[in-house]
């Protein structure tokens, strides 16, 4: 059991809500607690939902003593929104979830349509982009890229790597699917350029020493890899699929 006082929790984590309920200023759920009648249904939120990080959340906010952060509440729409698009982004489900009869059955969240869940989604995104151009003003900056095709769509993540941060910039898919090529690439680049306001001036430049030496350490081996990545390609086919588990080591 904590050795903070109830009441400190209460009064630190939670905002009154009404004059039954508060919201949990971790999880922004609202408990129903009396007033006058003590607070164990508040406490009892903390230690079963958030046992884990209660404590802490409360030591910062008592080392932020005299901020405005005790008397901030989010509105009931605002909640909505973030516990919708916290679940869909982060488990990685379909915009539409939220309109599904079998969704709006299960959950206990207000309903919202996909419209408005879009529209929410492309302002956050503005929000997010102007917090992260803020934090590159000014600074050197390097590009990551990761690029990969799966089921025929193109991919391509743009990360911006600074001396002690790293940011995705871009996630997206390519606008001519036709063509995966070098300038197709340069073309996203110059879009993250004028959405992150980067100058050519920032930008720095890393050669990969380790891909190039383990190019090196391998081009004595180029016949036999070859040998293989042409097995593979054959190997990959519907029709030859089955062939795979005997051609592969044990």
């Amino acid at each position: 059991m904590s050795s903070i006082a109830p009441r400190s929790l209460a009064t630190a984590l939670f905002v009154p809500d009404g004059d039954e309920y508060h919201q949990c200023r971790i999880c922004f759920s609202r408990r129903k607690q009396v007033r006058g009648t003590g607070y164990t249904n508040l406490v009892e939120h903390l230690v079963r939902c958030h046992a884990n990080t209660y404590e802490d959340e409360f030591r910062t906010i008592q080392r932020r003593e005299g901020s405005l952060d005790a008397f901030v509440k989010g509105d009931e729409f605002s909640r909505t929104i973030y516990h919708w698009l916290d679940w869909i982004i982060m488990e990685n489900r379909v915009l539409s979830m939220c309109e599904k009869v079998k969704t709006r059955k299960y959950t206990r969240l207000n309903r919202v349509s996909v419209k408005t869940l879009k529209k929410n989604m492309f302002g956050l995104e503005g929000v997010v982009q102007g917090r992260i151009k803020l934090r590159l003003r000014g600074k050197k900056v390097g590009f990551a890229i990761d690029a990969w095709t799966e089921d025929g769509t193109h991919f391509v993540a743009v990360i911006g790597v600074t001396e002690i941060d790293k940011y995705l910039l871009c996630f997206s898919t390519l606008t001519d699917k036709s063509d995966m090529g070098l300038d197709a690439i340069i073309e996203l680049l110059d879009d993250v350029l004028d959405t992150y306001e980067i100058h050519a001036s920032q930008l720095c430049f890393y050669v990969h020493r380790f891909n190039l030496a383990v190019q090196a350490l391998m081009r004595e081996d180029n016949d036999i890899l070859d040998k293989v990545h042409a097995l593979m390609v054959k190997l990959n086919t519907i029709k030859n699929r089955h062939h795979l588990p005997k051609a592969t080591c044990p």
